[in-house]
């Protein structure tokens, strides 16, 4: 991986481990946000109720109230993003009082940010995601616009993404739950996959631990997911990812340290949560 962008979060590690650029950048993790977003929160009083916060839960509640804002539901049950940061919350030790109470906020009114989502253009045939949470559209439509002009690349009408991704359903599993690649298999066709996958575990020590990969498609994720941990699979994460179509590779040096740097910039941006590429 280029040294000039941080380490890739767990779950994209995972999904594509040779990659030499940033696939997504997972800020709206609820790992990577306890450490980034905190220190950049200006408000320590819930938008909806006016009730103060600790930073943990105000971080907590902001990750949720973008989920809502994407899922459409404050119900876990029915909103598969909200269900993700909350499996992120346990496995990184946020005490169960503290997102329940964010959870429990968030559904006492509405919200005063919305999803917004931006697709680029790039040198090379590359292509951009930027997705972000905001306030005001119009301003980080403006501020994206200043940002990347500097960068050789075009921002392009969102409908473009479905000619260069698609979203699959992403589930990472943990080995001990599975004896080896051939019984994993065979859950896969069980429960609905189209393919699974022994990749290395990021979070091992050991170079030779592995998990497991299952890839559905996305309008059966809840289905895969639900068979997955009847049959006592034991998940690391489940989410719903965006897939390149077609990757393509960049061999000047100087088009992608361009690229690199555009990256940087983005990340600055308090408002973007996701940056996805097509880079191989």
């Amino acid at each position: 991986m280029a040294a000039f962008l941080r380490p890739l979060q767990q779950n994209f590690t995972s999904a594509c481990p040779n990659r030499q650029f940033l696939t997504s950048v997972m800020t709206s993790d609820i790992g990577g946000l306890l450490l980034c977003h905190t220190s950049h929160h200006r408000r320590g009083v819930c938008s909806m109720t006016g009730h103060p916060m600790n930073s943990k839960l105000s971080t907590t509640y902001t990750v949720m109230n973008s989920s809502l804002l994407k899922g459409g539901s404050s119900n876990p049950d029915k909103n598969l993003q909200l269900t993700r940061v909350i499996e992120q919350c346990k496995r990184n030790s946020v005490p169960n009082s503290t997102w329940m109470e964010a959870l429990k906020r968030l559904g006492s009114g509405k919200s005063d940010t919305v999803p917004f989502t931006s697709a680029v253009h790039g040198p090379a045939g590359t292509f951009f995601i930027i997705e972000a949470e905001t306030d005001s559209p119009k301003r980080i439509r403006e501020q994206l616009k200043g940002t990347l002009k500097k960068f050789a690349v075009n921002i392009v009408d969102p409908s473009n993404i479905k000619a260069a991704f698609e979203q699959k359903g992403l589930f990472i599993a943990e080995k001990s739950s599975l004896n080896d690649l051939g019984m994993a298999e065979e859950l896969a066709i069980e429960v609905g996959a189209e393919e699974v996958d022994e990749i290395p575990d990021p979070e091992s020590a050991d170079d030779d631990a592995t998990l497991f990969q299952f890839v559905c498609d996305s309008d059966d994720f809840f289905k895969v997911k639900k068979e997955l941990e009847r049959s006592q699979c034991t998940l690391r994460s489940a989410q719903l990812q965006y897939f390149p179509l077609n990757r393509v590779v960049v061999d000047d040096d100087t088009t992608m340290e361009l690229l690199s740097k555009m990256v940087r910039k983005l990340e600055e941006t308090d408002e973007i949560t996701n940056v996805i590429d097509n880079i191989a």
